[in-house]
């Protein structure tokens, strides 16, 4: 859903547990047995008191060291694009958010073909932030949030937030040059069957069908190409279900995303 993908940081670097648990499992015995034993033949268990305090600091750099590759220390976004065809054409419809890991400044220009909504995130619940959005026109100098509307297009400066704090948005642009997505499919002795043809100019990939809230795999789709559907019917399930893991038992995803 989108507000999984917004209000959750999308990284494949994640820490290995495993890791950190092998590190201060060596710690813990080099601290504790190891050290006092060792001490205790050269009648030095005095040293005990010096000698911890440095061997934690010692272990301390090391997973220091070893994170590093983990800490996230450049802005990073998450997004989700949707197209949305109305009577006028086919809407292209971004929601994304922007996180800063500290309380530096970060710069993004929106081009002036599209609308763009600051998304009000200053609730709890992930539906109101999403779904709550306005449009701003003034600038705003304010610590926090600073936007300025230019022949061009949108400057938004993101600055002195709080790290790790996410801002929230929205663009939205009539494209005509993205086609249709066409599907004719019906219920035929207890499958769906039918065709979905690709005339939007994008490949598609895993593609899923959403029919009475059961998702039903499909495939990749490449443009251009229209592809058969026989699928086993399933029963219909109520409207509050996780859509991101119905989606996800469909493609044979793991929950956890690895």
């Amino acid at each position: 859903s989108v507000q999984s993908i917004l209000l959750n940081t999308l990284n494949e670097n994640l820490p290995k547990l495993f890791k950190y648990a092998i590190i201060l499992l060596i710690y813990i015995v080099i601290a504790g047995p190891v050290l006092y034993i060792i001490l205790k033949r050269k009648d030095r268990r005095f040293l005990l008191w010096p000698a911890v305090p440095m061997l934690s600091i010692f272990f301390m750099l090391i997973i220091f060291s070893v994170s590093a590759e983990t800490r996230h220390q450049i802005p990073f976004l998450n997004y989700a694009t949707y197209i949305k065809y109305t009577d006028n054409g086919a809407l292209e419809d971004t929601y994304y958010s922007v996180t800063l890991p500290d309380k530096g400044k970060f710069i993004h220009h929106v081009p002036q073909d599209y609308d763009i909504h600051m998304i009000n995130n200053n609730y709890s619940n992930s539906m109101i932030i999403l779904n709550s959005y306005y449009v701003e026109s003034q600038t705003n100098n304010n610590s926090g949030l600073a936007y300025n509307k230019t022949d061009s297009g949108t400057d938004i400066k993101i600055h002195n937030d709080s790290a790790f704090s996410a801002r929230y948005f929205n663009t939205q642009k009539d494209d005509p040059e993205i086609g249709a997505l066409e599907e004719s499919v019906t219920y035929k002795d207890g499958n769906y069957v039918g065709t979905i043809s690709n005339q939007t100019g994008y490949d598609i990939s895993n593609a899923c069908l959403i029919i009475s809230g059961q998702i039903y795999a499909i495939g990749n789709i490449p443009d251009g190409v229209t592809a058969d559907v026989n699928v086993s019917a399933k029963g219909v399930v109520s409207q509050d279900y996780d859509i991101e893991r119905a989606i996800r038992s469909a493609l044979n995803i793991p929950l956890d995303g690895a």
